[in-house]
């Protein structure tokens, strides 16, 4: 049961991540600096999700 509440945690994180990148491409990246901006925020939220995870 403890796994399943860590999944319902941590799956919306990576689906808004998801979307955020899709959005940024999708768009047409203008350069690599929006790439590169993508990719640390795809980190960051890997990062918040994984301590929270390990936190619970």
């Amino acid at each position: 049961m403890n796994t399943f509440i860590k999944f319902i945690v941590v799956f919306p994180c990576f689906f808004l991540a998801e979307q955020t990148l899709a959005n940024d491409y999708s768009a047409g990246v203008k350069n690599t600096m929006t790439a590169l901006k993508s990719t640390s925020t795809l980190v960051k939220i890997f990062a918040s999700s994984l301590v929270l995870v390990t936190s619970i």
